[in-house]
């Protein structure tokens, strides 16, 4: 949500260079399967992998008993290639919500003092809080749960998933029309 909200609003609020070219970049990560890149960040991230043997490198140990980062199979693992591989999803929503704004609010904003991070967190975001699927629900709209529902459903399905992947018996296709019921 942070990656993709905040891409979002550099390249909607911004002007630099290559600015034409980054949201067309910045949803690269669809084009590529999820399950690829989860295999890619394992290879390179294993303890025998390249990055490792680098870091091993430059502090000078020989071994992965030596020196190993954290267990690349966890849930801290799977929310960090999640998030790095849906996030366009988030951008594509609230990159929408950030073009459509009014300009004159936030150069009202502007015009009554506010800098630049005034702006975005108390003018643009609270405008754009909707349109990010992540976000807890409007004060004034409080029935409207979606972007709560989605992360609840999403957490509940890795859940899920991960207490499916230890075990033999019920497969895959189980677990998935388990889910749909």
């Amino acid at each position: 949500t942070l990656l993709g909200t905040g891409s979002a609003w550099l390249v909607t609020a911004y002007e630099f260079p290559s600015r034409r070219a980054l949201p067309w970049a910045l949803l690269l990560p669809l084009a590529v399967p999820t399950y690829i890149i989860a295999f890619a960040y394992l290879d390179l991230l294993h303890p025998i992998g390249p990055i490792q043997t680098a870091i091993r490198a430059l502090l000078g140990y020989d071994s992965p008993r030596q020196f190993r980062l954290p267990d690349l199979r966890s849930i801290y693992g799977a929310i960090f290639v999640l998030g790095f591989v849906l996030y366009p999803y988030v951008y594509l929503s609230t990159r929408v919500m950030f073009m459509t704004q009014a300009a004159s609010l936030l150069e009202a904003a502007r015009t009554l003092g506010a800098g630049r991070y005034g702006v975005f967190f108390r003018v643009a975001l609270p405008l754009a809080r909707r349109y990010i699927p992540a976000s807890r629900p409007d004060r004034q709209r409080p029935w409207d749960l979606t972007g709560s529902l989605q992360v609840m459903a999403g957490l509940i399905l890795t859940a899920y998933a991960l207490k499916e992947l230890g075990r033999a018996q019920p497969s895959w296709l189980h677990a998935g029309l388990a889910c749909a019921a």
